[in-house]
């Protein structure tokens, strides 16, 4: 998927976000803005339902833009660290890298088995740097 393409449509989630909300609030305060039960009526069962599915529908959304903002930051990090041969991708790059991995890993349920099997984990400290021992103990 383009990195453009991704922008946009969290733009329009955002938009759909702000229009839940009945305000132009930044996207910061998304998470913590929420529809008052009172402020759809009293006297009927069917207020607790439609308050329900309103939070559950802007909690979704948050969490949806929240993704797209940590896989645009994913991308843009690879972007340039690929168009410049690698050569200025420092540690701390490389760790912000796989900080969004698994932000992006916590919301995700991979496959078992194919193409789209997880992704290896980072390497741990310990492990940075050596050669993979291959060899069979005899």
């Amino acid at each position: 998927m383009e990195l453009e393409t991704l922008t946009t449509f969290k733009a329009g989630i955002d938009e759909v976000l702000k229009t839940l909300q009945g305000k132009d609030a930044p996207s910061t305060s998304f998470a913590d803005s929420h529809l008052v039960a009172d402020n759809l009526g009293n006297g009927f069962e069917e207020v607790g339902e439609l308050h329900g599915a309103y939070a559950a529908v802007q909690g979704d959304l948050v969490a949806l833009s929240k993704l797209l903002h940590d896989q645009i930051e994913a991308l843009e990090l690879a972007t340039h660290s690929a168009h410049n041969g690698y050569v200025d991708t420092d540690q701390a790059q490389r760790d912000q890298m796989w900080a969004v991995q698994k932000d992006l890993m916590q919301h995700y349920v991979p496959p078992k088995s194919g193409p789209y099997a997880p992704y290896p984990t980072q390497p741990t400290t310990e492990s940075k740097g050596k050669p993979n021992d291959t060899s069979v103990a005899t």
